[in-house]
């Protein structure tokens, strides 16, 4: 007879039983040390096969697209092409395929497994689930009930008659899931009543404009200098919550003609309009009214925004101005751009791109890819003559990801973030630990914990929850520690701050080929570690004279030449931008 497990994938529920639990991942709060349990592993542990996945996905993504594009086309009475559509759709499109594919793998898992399994989950309605926009979604598919309400649909399918599956749907509202939704769709608030009278007032300037600037990260003030150059006022786009009510029946009636054999691909396929957004359906012609309003330039030469991905108006409104000719120069904001293996927004980024600032990467492949510098605001920060802070920057992750990243092989085990920094904690100075630490966590929590866990293991080490301002943080920082290949440690090398940034040996091709040399020789001065307990013990021995290291000739030289290529700092930024746009 198969052993019986009960498979945990909403833990909110209070399931009373002695059965032995396998759990769908590592961070569920209710996880107990002593309990019988075990946590499921994770397909995308082998890198090959995330990648293998990643390229297949990819080519499917392509396809849906175009037979997407000519289905809301014919809906729409539209002939749009099918570059609008990957503007419009693609970055949701990938989001949808990964997340079905993600969990349809994982419950191939639990079949693989050959027990007899019991899940008990809330019982969902289509309606409730189904997302307004891509706004909406962002503040909904990383809470545990939109995660489980995805399970539901697949289990229902594949194993609805499997019998050594039992599926038990509880009659329990998703309440966090409707607060959620509900805070967002709150009623117009003073902001919004100030914007719409902005835009009613200065309407026709505001229409006639030829550049557009939204969302571009140069921060306010390099914001207003470059509109004042262009002798432009500021445009305003805000997020979309809610359009109008989806029609269910119509959606189950939708079919497009894709032939496949494959049964992910089935599923995937058949569903696909019981997820798609009310915006690009019901509620297409209600956005586009929506973004008449809101005084846009009605033909633009140019727009220029460093980061349009699943902004539902600000989308919408690229899609419709590239279409009609307008030209799109979308720049990098930070983090892993040029530097993971596998990086979906920045391939989809370049290639829905009329042209692609960096900041300071070259793709030798792809001309348009143009090395500019770091578009965000330099931060300005007064340094203390007496620093005491090792600061340690530690993400807010989400554990099922939306997008392919080189990292997501490692979110499951706890090999990314969580081990690499109990590990340098461990071997740091007693003395060191108690007095100098600082974790700056993010404010907000999308499913794994790190506060919470770091609390628990370090509860004496001092903790910051963006409480402090990130100027009067770096003001008080002897170190700035990176555990990970992110945005900070580009911001502080740029600065010139002693930085270390840590990417284990284990992990090393997270990093892309022709960035390794450029890890190696920030290696070879002490800055980049791929050892956590050299990383520790460097951090001993320099403490108490730091500059003795970071001012020697040769870490100054590295930095420089690192800088150059991955966090350049443009003095005529602006002058440049305006240049770029005008001619």
């Amino acid at each position: 007879m198969n052993q019986s497990l009960n498979v945990i994938i909403d833990d909110s529920l209070d399931i009373k039983s002695n059965t032995h639990k396998i759990y769908i991942h590592p961070y569920f709060q209710s996880i107990k040390e002593q309990e019988q349990s075990t946590i499921l592993n994770y397909h995308w542990e082998d890198y090959s096969k995330l990648k293998k996945d990643y390229s297949y996905l990819n080519e499917l993504q392509f396809k849906l697209t175009n037979k997407i594009g000519e289905f809301l086309n014919t809906f729409h009475n539209t002939d749009h092409s099918n570059k609008y559509w990957k503007i419009l759709i693609g970055s949701w499109l990938h989001r949808y395929c990964v997340s079905i594919f993600d969990r349809w793998e994982m419950t191939t898992s639990l079949l693989n497994l050959n027990k007899n399994i019991t899940i008990e989950l809330k019982k969902y309605f289509e309606k409730d689930m189904l997302p307004q926009s891509t706004d909406e979604l962002n503040n909904l598919s990383f809470l545990n009930d939109y995660n489980a309400y995805l399970f539901s649909k697949i289990l229902d399918h594949r194993f609805s008659k499997n019998k050594n599956f039992s599926i038990i749907l509880r009659d329990v509202k998703p309440e966090n899931f409707f607060l959620n939704k509900l805070k967002f769709r709150q009623k117009p608030n003073l902001k919004y009543k100030l914007l719409k009278i902005y835009n009613f007032a200065f309407s026709k300037k505001l229409r006639n404009q030829k550049f557009v600037l939204l969302r571009t990260y140069l921060g306010k003030k390099e914001l207003f200098k470059l509109n004042f150059k262009l002798l432009q006022i500021p445009n305003f786009i805000p997020n979309n919550y809610y359009n109008c009510e989806p029609d269910i029946d119509l959606r189950k009636k939708i079919k497009i003609n894709f032939h496949t054999d494959n049964s992910f691909e089935k599923f995937l396929i058949n569903n696909i309009f019981l997820f798609l957004p009310v915006s690009y359906l019901e509620g297409y012609q209600i956005e586009k009214k929506k973004i008449h309003q809101l005084s846009l330039p009605s033909n633009p030469k140019k727009i220029f925004s460093s980061n349009i991905l699943n902004k539902s108006l600000l989308t919408r409104y690229c899609a419709d101005k590239t279409e009609n000719g307008s030209k799109l120069i979308l720049g990098t904001h930070g983090g892993s751009y040029g530097h993971y293996d596998l990086h979906f927004y920045e391939k989809h980024e370049i290639e829905i791109s009329d042209q692609y600032l960096t900041w300071g990467w070259k793709n030798k492949a792809i001309s348009k890819v143009t090395p500019f510098g770091i578009i965000r605001p330099q931060i300005k920060f007064f340094k203390k003559k007496k620093t005491n802070k090792l600061t340690i920057i530690i993400p807010a992750m989400t554990v099922f990801e939306e997008k392919i990243e080189s990292h997501i092989s490692l979110i499951k085990n706890k090999k990314f973030i969580f081990e690499p920094v109990f590990k340098i904690l461990d071997n740091l100075d007693s003395g060191l630990k108690k007095k100098n630490i600082l974790l700056r966590f993010y404010n907000r929590n999308f499913g794994c914990n790190e506060f919470e866990i770091f609390n628990k293991k370090y509860p004496s080490i001092n903790k910051d929850k963006m409480e402090m301002k990130f100027d009067k943080l770096l003001s008080e920082t002897k170190i700035f520690l990176s555990p990970y290949l992110g945005t900070g440690y580009l911001e502080t090398l740029s600065l010139n701050i002693p930085t270390i940034v840590f990417n284990s040996k284990d992990n090393s091709y997270l990093i892309r080929d022709d960035a390794k040399e450029h890890y190696e020789n920030l290696k070879k001065v002490k800055i980049f570690f791929d050892d956590e307990k050299q990383l520790a013990n460097h951090i001993n021995n320099v403490w108490n004279d730091v500059d003795s290291w970071w001012k020697g000739h040769d870490v100054q030289k590295i930095v420089k030449d690192f800088c150059k290529e991955y966090a350049h700092k443009n003095d005529n930024k602006i002058k440049d931008l305006k240049n770029l746009l005008i001619n």
